[in-house]
């Protein structure tokens, strides 16, 4: 009964330890995009660079900012598609970057995109999936930004 029971601890943990690694790999994915930190130094950036901002206003605790960085964000697809443009991560809690932004009411996950000039040109807010977030970004794309 014992060997039964070790082997279930066992199977259990390995299912639990693959997960865990597989979770890991999805957030690497999500960081080995360049997320610049701060609002200032991103816009500066994106003037130089003459390219739009993404804004991701999240908090490391929030279930549905972290499933969206593990699905949607960590997409090789979607991926492709961010990388023409300026990316900043803003913490929620910051409120001197959080409050820059205009319309923010708390509300994560929370993605700005905006020209160089700080115009918002769309918000969206909430989880999506690969598909939906992927069809976003294509059809603001087709609309100029």
């Amino acid at each position: 009964m014992r060997t039964i029971f070790l082997s279930v601890v066992i199977l259990l943990g390995s299912f639990s330890y693959s997960e865990a690694k597989h979770s890991d790999k999805a957030l690497d994915a999500f960081n080995n995009l360049d997320w610049g930190i701060g609002l200032s130094q991103a816009f500066e950036r994106a003037n130089i660079e003459e390219k739009n901002v993404i804004v991701l206003v999240e908090d490391v605790k929030c279930k549905w900012c972290i499933k969206m960085k593990k699905g949607a964000l960590s997409d090789t697809r979607v991926q492709e598609i961010l990388k023409e443009y300026i990316l900043v991560k803003v913490l929620r809690a910051n409120k001197v970057e959080s409050n820059q932004l205009k319309g923010f009411d708390g509300t994560i996950p929370n993605l700005y995109f905006m020209t160089k000039e700080k115009e918002i040109v769309d918000t969206i807010t909430g989880y999506f999936t690969v598909d939906d977030f992927l069809g976003y970004l294509k059809e603001i794309q087709a609309d100029g930004f």
